[in-house]
């Protein structure tokens, strides 16, 4: 398998970012309900935010309060 181009390399993490905001949202912000919707492990998908550079997105648009409302 060829390795990817840089420029190939940068759309495939936009695209996957995209994916990732998108579920994100949908579940407002609930990382293991988005994890649920793209069919991947929770913990899988943790360190994709981290890798994109999406938690800083994640908490600003998501605070924790609205994640994860008092019961």
């Amino acid at each position: 398998m060829t390795p990817l181009t840089p420029e190939a390399a940068a759309k495939a993490d936009a695209e996957d970012a995209r994916r990732l905001r998108a579920a994100l949202r949908q579940a407002r912000g609930n990382v293991t309900r988005a994890a649920v919707l793209l069919d991947v492990p929770t913990r899988t998908l943790h360190r994709r935010i981290t890798a994109l550079g999406l938690r800083a997105w994640l908490t600003k648009r998501f605070p924790r309060s609205v994640r994860q409302p008092k019961r």
